[in-house]
């Protein structure tokens, strides 16, 4: 494996493949890597820990075997993973500024590579065991998974919580009490956007919002919105 110690990284978007490498306390400036028309930018077996990131993005990524400790957000702008899938991705520690989307925008990239790259993506998600592990994560400014399957994420059962469209659709989640914590734009997001049947929900683990977020996950399963747990 190959390592790297108190480095700086940047990449110019050109299609990428990445694989043996750890890093320790590094920063990615910039880095980001355009989607391959029928096909995927590969990262596997990489280790990651206490990085930073400035305004970096991945699209069109099949992410393989990687661990990530603490993630830091350096600037305004959220590290977008668009379009990508995950099988044994494992988050620890706090992960700041991370935004997981189903496709890129729409201006970028050509429909037929769209509705390919869904297919793709239900495929993938179809043969594996399990995508992502956030039972020991916490997202200080909060983080969104409706593009990963719900029943495909290992979480903490006490605070992230299991929400299915069945759930959804058989309750009137919307007149229901979110304060000023934008879970319910994240359920939106699921609901309209998504791909799969479940999502989880995190509460954001700042001590601005945590408790906020905590009750009303907490009404979520009250009212049959989300799993009991």
């Amino acid at each position: 494996m190959q390592r790297f110690v108190g480095q700086t990284f940047w990449h110019n978007g050109e299609p990428l493949s990445l694989s043996h490498v750890s890093a320790n306390n590094c920063t990615f400036n910039q880095c980001f890597t355009r989607s391959v028309s029928h096909g995927w930018n590969r990262f596997s077996n990489i280790d990651l820990d206490n990085v930073s990131h400035w305004n970096c993005a991945v699209s069109g990524g099949v992410f393989d075997e990687i661990t990530l400790r603490n993630l830091k957000k350096r600037g305004s702008a959220p590290l977008f993973l668009n379009g990508s899938v995950f099988r044994h991705v494992t988050l620890i520690g706090n992960i700041s500024g991370l935004k997981i989307n189903r496709s890129e925008l729409q201006t970028l990239v050509l429909e037929e590579d769209r509705k390919w790259r869904d297919e793709e993506v239900k495929s993938f998600y179809s043969s594996i065991d399990w995508a992502l592990d956030i039972s020991k994560a916490k997202f200080p400014n909060g983080a969104t998974f409706e593009a990963i399957p719900g029943d495909k994420v290992i979480r903490d059962r006490q605070t992230q919580a299991l929400i299915r469209r069945e759930a959804l659709n058989a309750t009137d989640w919307r007149a229901l009490d979110y304060g000023q914590t934008a879970i319910d734009i994240a359920i939106n997001w699921f609901k309209t956007g998504s791909l799969f049947d479940a999502v989880v929900v995190v509460p954001r683990s700042s001590s601005k919002y945590r408790q906020a977020d905590a009750a009303v996950i907490e009404m979520l399963r009250h009212h049959g919105v989300a799993e009991p747990d």
